[in-house]
């Protein structure tokens, strides 16, 4: 439920920005601020999930995301938009919160089984996102039989807050299985909650902010947007696209644990994400929406490889305990490295278009070398 919302709204919100006459650095400006809410909100209740209850974590959260829809839904100038940002629940970094508590949950149930886990787990999010991505051309389709554009984005917003609503009952309904085991030791070893995997995760979580800002210079939303004023293309042919991308990602997510038994967890998040950064790279090289749109499908079958692997890697090279806090404390470097990198690039891709996909490549190829580089060796445990 929640990834279906996070696929439309992120398709539709820099839509809805344009219309109220935001340009690209002010959407740029607009997603940072809605990764500075996701921030907050991780680091508010991230590290304390497992004492304090990992279903009523995501409860509160999803609590937010409802909020966060009901202002989209209701806002007639930038004032609400911009507190729905703030509350941390909206793309790019509405997810982070939600993302590190589930890792908890299921790294500690998996056992020999963690990467099928995660590639399971990423495969529905994708499969749901896709299809999130395809419903943004709703807008279109109601405004086709006669419903004003701006009240279909009304009412995909008030969808966005039923969301929030339903997750907030079905995460309240999760049985205390998915709760941490010996969490209040653990929670006070560490302002994160961490113990012996403190200086292992916090080098991560330093990787992990380099490599988020190289791709938040070009996220979805901004991508949405360039190729809209570039090419002029659709909300229903951008939904599409942003759907396939997508489809292609979460069938990739299945291969990833095949890979990793032959190559190794590290070894898969880094030799499949390298040529991704090459794709992007070159999208504002070509001159038509077509070729562009096929150096994205071709990117989408490999730059979510990595996450399983990843994932999978974090909970075996921490103590069970640790698990929540340690998805917690990587997502925040995540966050962070996401603070600047849509402001950054709306700034870029308003001058033009060529430098922020160049450097998000560049720099996520050498956030995955050093990866490789600093972690090869880490063997994993059971």
């Amino acid at each position: 439920m929640r990834a279906f919302g996070f696929g439309y709204l992120a398709v539709l919100l820099p839509l809805d920005l344009g219309r109220f006459g935001f340009g690209a650095a002010a959407v740029g400006g607009y997603l940072s601020l809605a990764t500075l809410g996701g921030l907050l909100l991780n680091l508010l209740l991230a590290r304390r999930a497992d004492r304090s209850g990992r279903r009523r974590t995501l409860a509160i959260a999803s609590g937010l995301l409802a909020a966060a829809g009901t202002l989209l839904a209701l806002a007639q100038g930038p004032v609400l938009l911009l507190v729905a940002a703030i509350c941390g629940t909206v793309p790019p970094g509405g997810n982070g919160l939600f993302s590190a508590v589930e890792q908890g949950m299921l790294g500690g149930h998996a056992g020999q089984r963690r990467t099928s886990v995660f590639a399971l787990y990423g495969f529905l999010g994708s499969g749901a996102t896709a299809a999130g991505s395809l419903a943004a051309a709703l807008p279109d389709l109601l405004a086709a039989h006669g419903v004003g554009v701006m009240a279909a984005f009304r009412l995909m917003f008030a969808l966005y807050a039923a969301i929030g609503l339903g997750c907030v009952v079905l995460s309240l309904r999760l049985g205390p299985e998915v709760e941490a085991a010996g969490a209040e030791q653990a929670a006070q070893r560490s302002f994160f909650g961490l113990g012996r995997s403190h200086g292992l995760m916090v080098r991560m979580a330093a990787l992990f902010v380099a490599d988020a800002f190289g791709g938040s210079l070009v996220t979805t939303s901004l991508l949405v947007f360039w190729l809209h004023a570039r090419f002029g293309m659709t909300a229903s042919s951008l939904a599409a696209l942003f759907a396939g991308v997508q489809v292609l990602a979460a069938a990739s997510l299945l291969l990833a644990p095949l890979v990793a038994k032959r190559i190794g967890l590290i070894n898969t998040a880094v030799w499949t994400h390298i040529p991704s950064s090459l794709l992007l790279m070159g999208v504002p090289l070509v001159g038509a929406a077509a070729p562009a749109a096929a150096l994205l499908l071709a990117r989408g079958l490999l730059v979510e490889m990595d996450i399983p692997t990843r994932q999978s890697y974090i909970a075996a090279v921490v103590d069970p305990e640790e698990r929540a806090a340690a998805a917690g404390v990587t997502t925040m470097g995540r966050q962070v490295g996401q603070l600047l990198g849509p402001a950054v690039g709306g700034l870029a891709l308003a001058a033009g278009a060529l430098v922020p996909f160049l450097l998000a490549g560049a720099i996520k190829i050498g956030y995955d070398l050093s990866l490789w580089r600093l972690f090869r060796g880490i063997p994993e445990r059971s």
